[in-house]
Formats: C-alpha cells, structure tokens, sequence
C-alpha cells in the first residue's frame, strides 16, 4: 500500500469524516511524513458534494475535471480544468458540482502539515509559513492565465510522480518538491494581509460550525429555525444572516438538502420502507419526502432505487 497516495472513488469516501467541530478526521495520516496525496474521481447526482470540513493541514488542489464548484467561508468559486486552488491551514471548505444532472467531480488534493515546511519553532517557521497561517487569506486562485501557473503545476506533476513512484528517496524528494513550491508563496507575502481575530468572517464561521454540526447531529430529529439559532447562541435572524453568508443558503435549506443526501444513502443501503427511511431522516410523511425528493432529484425515490439497482455496476463495466 503506497503511504503517500490515495484514489478516492468510491461512494463511501465521498463524504469526509469529520469530529463534531467539522475538522476532518483519517484523511491518510497514517504515515509519519506529514504528506498524502488524494486523487478524487467521484460520480455526483445534484446536491451530492464532499462537504464541509477543516483541517490543520495546507491543501492544494487541482481541477481535472469541466467546471467544480469550492465553496471557501462565504465565498462560492467557479473552478475550471486547470484551474489550482492553495486553501489555508483551518479553512473551511467543501467541493460540489456544477451541475443538476448526474455529473463527474474530479480533482487532485495535496495535504500537508505546516510543520513539514520548517518545526514550529523556528525562525524558518516564524519567518515564511506563520505569517501565511495567521493571514486573513484563506485561500489564493491560480488560474490558467495566472504567471505562477506554470510553477504550481509543476509542482503537482512533481509530486504525484515522487507520491506514485514510492521510491527509497520519496520523502527527500517530495521535500524539495515542497519547500520549491512554498518559497515561490512566501515570495508573494503581500498577497497574505495579517488577520483579525474579531473581524466578521471569524466569527461567522465559528457560529457556522456550531450550526452545521447540531444539524449533522440531529437531522433525524423535528428541529426548528429556533434551536439551528440556538446551537450557535444567535438569534434565528443573525443564523439567516450567517448562512447566506458564508454558504449561500438558508438553514432550513439546508437542514432539508442534507436530509436528501442521507436518505439517499439509506434508500440503497437500507432495507426498510421508503416510508421508513423518509422518518429516519426527519420527513414527517413519505408524500412530502416524495414531493421534496423529486423536486430536487427529477425522480421519486422509487424510481431513483429503481435506476440505481438496473445501473450497471463498474466491474460489468470494466468486462
């Protein structure tokens, strides 16, 4: 098994484990480098994404596929083929599809430990990876016209072919790979303005997290407006302000799209009643959760399990 690379492609890795706080959890750490490599291909129906999450680790990400969507804080970002995205240490973020049909997401995420670059404790650290951690940039865009274009995808080509290669000298390699690619960042420092711990965005994103994970935790539950507000100690008018903010949606919105999400899961794995399934995630009737579902979907559940179980399998495929 290669510790430093990871194809995800299977439905179950579509969706990132995470610790009530969101911070993602297994993500290939098992390895003492502090490094992996994530080489994602994953079939998405609309409304299907790898969802919110965070980690301590920098992420860079590459897109292969037409268009992606990244969702970074407040901000919603159009990606397309080529396009590359450097997202900061604690950022909030998830990726989803453009569009409403069955569609392909693919794209390639290099995670790695800020101390990778130089220990905590050092004036290298102090000096070229603090300020960027502590900046209030979440993330920087590199698009295809962008100068620095060219260096980051080398970078990428280089390290998957260190991360796939395996070889004896990966870690010294990956390691000049690596510091070559965070000088060439640390060269642009004006781009990283330093942050302020009290400014808006901080804090939503801290009553975002309290909101997301009581609805994670309780969407099989009858919850309302009121006790989303109340996870995050807000009043339900600054909980509205705050989600169509950082993502674009209403609460209740997006209670009843997470809800679709986990009953989809359910409908193919479960062998209960549609009725069933519909009441385990929060549905109060299987016509309402039939209505909801093809609202979003443009199939009811039935025919949705219908088409899944006729859908031929990839090994068929493969023969």
């Amino acid at each position: 098994m290669n510790p430093y690379l990871t194809i995800r492609n299977k439905p179950e890795q579509g969706k990132p484990v995470t610790n009530d706080a969101l911070k993602e959890q297994g993500h290939g750490f098992e390895n003492a480098y502090s490094f992996h490599y994530f080489r994602n291909v994953f079939e998405w129906d609309a409304n299907e994404c790898f969802n919110w999450h965070w980690h301590d680790e920098f992420e860079i990400s590459y897109v292969n596929c037409e268009e992606l969507i990244c969702d970074i804080e407040n901000e919603h970002i159009h990606l397309h083929k080529g396009d590359c995205l450097f997202i900061n240490s604690r950022t909030l973020h998830q990726y989803t599809c453009v569009s409403k049909e069955l569609s392909v997401g693919m794209w390639d995420s290099i995670l790695f430990r800020p101390e990778l670059i130089a220990p905590a404790d050092s004036l290298l650290y102090q000096k070229y990876v603090s300020p960027i951690i502590h900046s209030d940039r979440s993330y920087l865009l590199f698009r295809k016209e962008d100068e620095w274009q060219n260096e980051i995808l080398k970078f990428i080509e280089d390290a998957y072919r260190i991360c796939e290669e395996n070889n004896y000298f990966s870690e010294l390699q990956l390691q000049t790979c690596l510091l070559t690619f965070w000088q060439l960042l640390a060269s642009h420092q004006e781009l990283f303005p330093p942050m302020n711990s009290e400014s808006p965005s901080c804090l939503d994103q801290e009553r975002l997290r309290a909101m997301l994970k009581f609805i994670w935790n309780n969407y099989h539950r009858n919850i309302s407006l009121e006790n989303i507000a109340d996870a995050a100690f807000i009043s339900v008018r600054t909980a509205q302000r705050c989600f169509r903010k950082t993502i674009q949606t209403t609460p209740l919105l997006y209670l009843q799209n997470y809800r679709l999400l986990c009953a989809k899961g359910k409908l193919l794995s479960s062998s209960g009643t549609i009725l069933e399934t519909a009441l385990s995630c929060g549905f109060e009737s299987s016509s309402y959760f039939d209505r909801i579902f093809k609202k979003v979907y443009n199939e009811t559940p039935r025919q949705y399990i219908k088409r899944m179980k006729n859908a031929p399998s990839q090994t068929d495929e493969e023969h």
